[in-house]
């Protein structure tokens, strides 16, 4: 049952994960299973999870950052194993200041909304996919 269950949110956290990069096939051909990862094929490519190597979860920090606004993200892995690389995206109007690995200092240069994406990559060089956080940057409020 345990098994079961885990499958299911796994499929699940795919296709999540596939639709929050924009890259959501309109209709699936086939999917498998294996222990080395979840495989989904569509008519427009091939998607797959690896269930074995470290997932990036959730990246924490600010959902409304001001512009100018320095501010911390940090990445949130399933499990921790050590080697762990982290690919971080951010919008072209960001500046990276410090890449710390799991942790990143941006600064916002214009206001709107933006994704800031990180995937995780094993010490074999295995990537995962991409976690997206949906970021909305605000224009600075005028002092008083």
């Amino acid at each position: 049952m345990r098994k079961k269950i885990t499958f299911i949110l796994l499929l699940s956290f795919a296709f999540l994960q596939i639709n929050a990069q924009g890259n959501a096939p309109s209709s699936i051909s086939s999917f498998g299973c294996s222990e080395e990862g979840l495989t989904i094929t569509s008519g427009e490519g091939s998607y797959a999870v690896d269930t074995n190597g470290p997932r990036v979860i959730s990246i924490n920090g600010p959902q409304r950052p001001e512009v100018g606004e320095e501010v911390f993200y940090e990445a949130v892995l399933d499990f921790s194993v050590p080697g762990v690389t982290y690919n971080w995206t951010v919008p072209s109007s960001a500046t990276i200041i410090y890449n710390l690995g799991s942790k990143i200092l941006v600064k916002f240069a214009q206001y709107g909304v933006f994704w800031i994406q990180c995937s995780a990559e094993n010490a074999d060089g295995t990537t995962t996919l991409a976690y997206a956080k949906k970021v909305e940057v605000m224009r600075p409020v005028p002092p008083l």
